[in-house]
């Protein structure tokens, strides 16, 4: 290799890995979730997930879904959102579901940790592949007294 090829390598190289670091960096799925309809029962809490969720995909999807899943290294589902038949490319939809949790992990959403939930598309191989859900918490604002 000559001398006066190596900056023209590096800089090769370099725009490669920026390009490496924003694909890593890319959301495909953001949203805002509410919590309502809270009733605790014992170590249990059941309670109303309503998701807004934002296609950045880049494609439109069929057949995905939405999962709660217990944090951790792997994720066990915890529930099931209905299936999204349809969701076109840079759109939004809102899925709702009551789901029992267990009280341990609500504790923890009221600390300000989100919720576990991750997005479900097909493969194009009869597989499912998982994508995170970058979220945002909405609160209801309380009335104010008069």
């Amino acid at each position: 290799m000559k001398p006066q090829h190596l900056p023209t390598i590096l800089l090769l190289a370099l725009a490669v890995a920026f390009a490496q670091a924003a694909h890593a960096q890319r959301r495909d799925f953001t949203g805002s979730y509410a919590i309502s309809h809270v009733h605790p029962q014992g170590d249990q809490v059941t309670l109303t997930l309503t998701l807004t969720v934002h296609n950045y995909s880049g494609v439109d999807l069929h057949n995905a879904g939405v999962i709660l899943a217990a944090p951790g290294l792997q994720p066990t589902p915890i529930a099931a959102f209905p299936l999204i038949k349809d969701f076109p490319f840079h759109t939004d939809i809102t899925v709702r579901q009551t789901v029992t949790i267990p009280a341990t992990e609500y504790a923890r959403w009221n600390t300000g940790q989100n919720p576990n939930l991750e997005f479900l598309k097909p493969d194009g191989h009869q597989g499912t592949i998982y994508e995170p859900i970058d979220l945002r918490r909405e609160i209801t604002p309380t009335p104010a007294a008069e």
